[in-house]
């Protein structure tokens, strides 16, 4: 009985579980969806068809697509590219090519100049060849609306403009005579200058330390002269500045030493010019990449007058806002970044050596009022002084405007040899530069 009775109960469970199951197949089977709007998921473009999808509201499972036609005006152009020069008098033309498929092309003309040469302030000239004692030089000038038309002109000859060749003893010193040396113009040999050699018997007393060395200045030794009409002296360097206590030296046989921070964080850092290595000073060569990264109290840096070959990122973007000097001594380029966000900066002293500024050298640098770059400069890189907002005025040395990039953002007041102003203004007047700026030093 009891058996019979257990049957009965599992035979109704099962059906129980058997309706429900059949009522959620019910469900879906009779499920009506509520479909959403038809959605883009892949764009068509000029070859290619795309394909839209919805999806239904019900159950997010449940997806629908299409394809949606190839759109023959669907084009992503590739920048427009010279085919035919504009010239002063007749149309050019530019040709822009779809990235999708290159036999779609689509061509715009370039407006002929028909333009009278505007040759700039001055007349525009600036020398390009100068001339020498038996050679004539050049001076050009360019259009200002079109920097390929240009004229050139004969600088006359400068009789004073001579090439000296090496001095060469004419004459040789002894203990109590004077020598001579002369040179020659290498133009021309009937041109010559000579100097004096002066003689060398002193009566030398010994060597005495005038200056001890330390982290930062050199040590030096003196001697005089015992003649007591005599007050001629002789100074040498005996032992060089050591560095900031705590900078790191990695040698390379063959090239010298590159420094890095080591346990150096915080105050004033002076990089020496020489590392004592083996009894011998090696020379610094290079500072590390990222160098100073996570030196948060850092004041200023000063880089030794060897032709040191600075790393690129010195902070790797971390540059502490304490950091207010930068001297750098030596050197022929600041590289891309080299003090990219010193926020702090307010003073930047640039060497003779330098010939070129790196692009976003000074980015930044918001601090920063006012930087002369010497007439050693030949290049400026893009974004160099971009952020400078406190930035009124740039002064450059050199005679010849440096190349600068479309993105020079050169739009303070900028001061340069009086003689180079037009030179200045005709060329930088390419490049976005309002001439306006440009003023003479004074």
């Amino acid at each position: 009985m009891k058996n019979k009775r257990r049957w009965v109960i599992t035979i109704v469970i099962l059906s129980i579980i058997a309706m429900a199951l059949s009522a959620c197949d019910l469900e879906e089977i009779n499920h009506s969806h509520d479909w959403s709007d038809w959605t883009v998921t892949t764009s068509a473009s000029c070859i290619t068809a795309g394909i839209e999808t919805r999806i239904c509201a019900g159950n997010a499972s449940h997806t629908e697509i299409r394809f949606v036609p190839v759109d023959p005006d669907a084009h992503v152009w590739g920048n427009w590219v010279v085919t035919i020069p504009v010239t002063a008098t007749t149309d050019g033309l530019e040709t822009g090519t779809c990235m999708h498929n290159s036999s779609h092309t689509e061509t715009r003309i370039i407006i002929a100049l028909n333009h009278t040469c505007s040759w700039g302030w001055g007349g525009g000239w600036f020398r390009t060849t100068s001339p020498t004692c038996v050679s004539t030089g050049v001076e050009t000038r360019m259009c200002s609306h079109n920097s390929s038309h240009r004229e050139t002109r004969s600088v006359p000859i400068d009789p004073d403009a001579h090439v000296w060749g090496n001095w060469a003893v004419s004459i040789p010193l002894t203990e109590t005579t004077d020598g001579l040396e002369a040179r020659t113009c290498i133009y021309h040999s009937s041109q010559s200058e000579t100097r004096i050699i002066q003689h060398a018997a002193h009566n030398w007393g010994e060597w005495v330390v005038t200056q001890v060395p330390t982290e930062t200045v050199d040590g030096v030794e003196t001697r005089h002269c015992q003649y007591s009409a005599c007050t001629f002296e002789q100074t040498r360097i005996f032992s060089y500045a050591t560095g900031t206590a705590g900078l790191e030296y990695v040698f390379d046989p063959s090239s010298g030493f590159t420094v890095i921070r080591g346990t150096v964080d915080s105050g004033d850092v002076y990089i020496p010019a020489y590392h004592l290595y083996a009894g011998e000073y090696v020379p610094i060569t290079s500072i590390g990449d990222y160098a100073f990264f996570g030196c948060s109290s850092l004041t200023s840096i000063t880089i030794p007058f060897l032709d040191v070959e600075l790393g690129n990122n010195l902070f790797n973007y971390d540059v502490p806002t304490s950091l207010k000097t930068v001297v750098i001594t030596g050197g022929d380029n600041i590289p891309n970044s080299a003090f990219y966000g010193c926020t702090g900066l307010t003073s930047i002293t640039i060497p003779n050596s330098v010939t070129s500024i790196g692009d976003y050298a000074f980015f930044g640098c918001s601090s920063l009022t006012s930087i002369t770059i010497p007439n050693s400069v030949t290049s400026i890189g893009d974004y160099a002084f971009f952020g400078c907002s406190s930035l009124t005025s740039i002064t450059i040395l050199a005679a010849m405007p440096p190349a600068i990039g479309s993105h020079h953002n050169l739009y303070m007041q900028i001061f340069v040899p009086a003689g180079s102003v037009d030179a200045y203004k005709t060329i930088w007047s390419f490049y976005g530069v309002n001439p306006d700026i440009i003023k003479a030093i004074e």
